[in-house]
């Protein structure tokens, strides 16, 4: 059940990248985005999750590859290695990242929603290396 969820969400994630994509490409559609905005907020996101990689590269040498909640992740540091793995999914999850926030401001810019959507992005991102962390 969990697993076809994340399945859901990789799809889900990869039609926000192929948006992000189209809109960036299009003129018309990106002058919509605030690029300064987006460029500000994936530099800090990029860098957060470098923390969460740290963090899961040691969680994942303390209690193991099996216990990693991430598919993709947990397939990565299976086959490649934990430290290689991991290392190939943030370098990966880079440019996903990117689109995923220009669709973001496309489409909550001018809006509340974006402020909303940075907050919850940097409280998740500060929590999750916490929590791997205390395990």
């Amino acid at each position: 059940m969990i697993e076809t969820l994340y399945w859901i969400a990789y799809i889900i994630t990869f039609i926000c990248f192929v948006l992000g994509i189209y809109i960036y490409f299009k003129k018309d559609l990106r002058k919509k985005v605030n690029m300064k905005q987006v460029w500000n907020f994936f530099i800090l996101i990029s860098v957060l999750r470098i923390l969460d990689v740290l963090s899961t590269i040691y969680f994942a040498k303390k209690i193991g590859v099996a216990y990693e909640g991430n598919l993709a992740a947990r397939l990565m540091m299976s086959h490649f290695g934990i430290t290689l793995g991991m290392s190939t999914i943030y370098l990966i999850s880079l440019p996903y990242i990117f689109f995923w926030f220009i669709l973001l401001n496309y489409l909550f810019g001018k809006n509340f929603g974006w402020r909303f959507f940075q907050g919850l992005m940097i409280t998740v991102s500060i929590i999750v290396p916490l929590i791997n962390m205390s395990a």
